[in-house]
C-alpha cells in the first residue's frame, strides 16, 4: 500500500509499501514454499520508482509455484518510472527571470526547484518526458506545432548555404533576427533532418555565430547534405525561454536548475527510469492488472524469460516500445498501450 511501511510484516491490515520490499518478501516466502501460488497484491495508488524495477532468476516461480503480482480490488494501481512533482511546489519567477520569458506569458509563468526532488537539471533531455497530470508537454520550441498538433520546421528555403564537410548552416536573416533576441542560447537544442526524410537528429546546439548565421547542430552519421524532394534539410529550436507561449510548453535552465511552465496543475511527473522493468532469467511470473508508465525507455525488457504472462495491464506514457520479451510459453493478454 501507498500507506504502508517497508517495516510491517506484509499482511493485508499491514502492508508493505514498496515494490522492492515485496519482492524481497517473495524471495523469503520461496525459501519456505515450494509449490502453488505466491500473490502480492496492491492497493490503489501511484508507487514511483524512478530508477526501475529489476527481477533476476531469484524472483522466479516454477512450474510448481506460481507467483503473481497484481491489483486488490477495482482500484487503479500504477508503477511510475517518473518523479512525482506537487504543483503546490510551483513557485513565482523574479523580475530578472521575467525579461526572458514572452511579454504576454509572464504572468502566467511558475517555477520549479528540480534539485528539490533530487534531480540533475544539466543532465536532462526531452527524452525526459514532462507531463501536467497524463498530459505530455513540448520544450518550447520555435516554429510551434500547428493547430492540429503537427511539428512544423524551417525548411531549406531558409538555408543560405549548407557545409557537408564542416556539418554548419548558414540561416537566412529571417531566422538569425530572431534567434539573435534569445536569452540562453546555451540552453538551445535543435531537431532537424538533414539528409533524408527518413532520419533525424537531436541535439544542444555545438556552435552558433550570431554575426554570419552559421549554426552547428549535432548531426547523427548520416551527415548533412540537400535535397529538393523532400525539402530538406529541414529543422525546429526548442528550449528556449523566449517562445515559451503555450501552456503545453515547458523550459528547463540546465544551469539553475529550475523548469519553468505557464499556468497550474494538481501535479505534473518528469519520466526518469530507461527502463520500468527489467527482467533476465525470470521464470513464471503473472502480473495482473497494473500500470506501467512514465519512463524513457521501454516499459518491460525482458530476456531469456519463460513463462511470463502480462494479463490486463496498461502500457502508457513511455518513450520507446511497450513490452519486449523473449524466451518460450509468454502471454500478453487484454492489456492496453497508449
Amino acid at each position: 500500500s501507498v500507506d504502508g511501511s517497508d517495516t510491517n510484516p506484509g499482511t493485508k491490515d499491514k502492508p508493505l509499501a514498496t515494490f522492492e520490499a515485496a519482492k524481497a518478501k517473495v524471495r523469503e516466502l520461496k525459501a519456505k514454499k515450494t509449490s502453488g501460488e505466491i500473490k502480492v497484491a496492491f492497493k490503489a495508488g501511484c508507487y514511483t520508482a524512478p530508477k526501475g524495477l529489476e527481477f533476476t532468476s531469484a524472483d522466479s516461480g516454477s512450474d510448481k509455484l506460481t507467483i503473481t503480482y497484481c491489483a486488490y480490488g477495482d482500484g487503479e494501481v500504477k508503477f511510475s518510472a517518473g518523479v512525482t512533482i506537487s504543483g503546490d511546489d510551483l513557485l513565482p519567477i523574479t523580475d530578472s527571470e521575467r525579461e526572458m520569458f514572452p511579454a504576454e506569458s509572464r504572468d502566467m509563468i511558475r517555477k520549479l526547484d528540480l534539485a528539490k526532488y533530487g534531480i540533475d537539471a544539466s543532465a536532462l533531455t526531452e527524452d525526459n518526458g514532462f507531463f501536467a497530470g497524463t498530459q505530455r508537454m513540448d520544450l518550447a520550441r520555435w516554429p510551434n506545432k500547428s493547430t492540429k498538433g503537427n511539428d512544423d520546421f524551417v525548411d531549406k528555403e531558409m538555408v543560405t548555404s549548407v557545409n557537408s564537410d564542416e556539418q554548419t548552416l548558414v540561416l537566412r536573416s529571417k531566422i538569425t533576427d530572431r534567434i539573435n533576441t534569445y536569452h540562453n542560447i546555451e540552453n538551445m537544442y535543435m531537431l532537424g533532418y538533414y539528409k533524408y526524410d527518413w532520419s533525424y537528429s537531436k541535439g544542444q546546439i555545438i556552435d552558433y555565430d550570431p554575426a554570419t548565421g552559421t549554426i552547428k547542430p549535432s548531426i547523427n552519421g548520416y551527415g548533412l547534405g540537400t535535397s529538393s524532394e523532400f525539402n530538406l534539410p529541414c529543422f525546429y529550436f526548442y528550449n528556449i525561454p523566449d517562445e515559451l507561449d503555450r501552456e503545453d510548453e515547458y523550459y528547463i535552465d540546465q544551469k539553475t536548475g529550475y523548469l519553468y511552465v505557464m499556468g497550474t496543475a494538481d501535479d505534473y511527473t518528469l519520466a526518469m527510469s530507461g527502463q520500468m522493468l527489467t527482467m533476465n532469467g525470470t521464470d513464471h511470473v503473472s502480473f495482473v492488472a497494473l500500470d506501467f508508465c512514465y519512463g524513457i525507455d521501454k516499459a518491460v525488457q525482458a530476456d531469456n524469460c519463460d513463462n511470463i504472462t502480462f494479463d490486463r495491464c496498461n502500457i502508457h506514457n513511455m518513450r520507446g516500445k511497450g513490452i519486449y520479451i523473449t524466451g518460450d510459453n509468454n502471454t500478453i493478454i487484454s492489456c492496453e498501450f497508449y
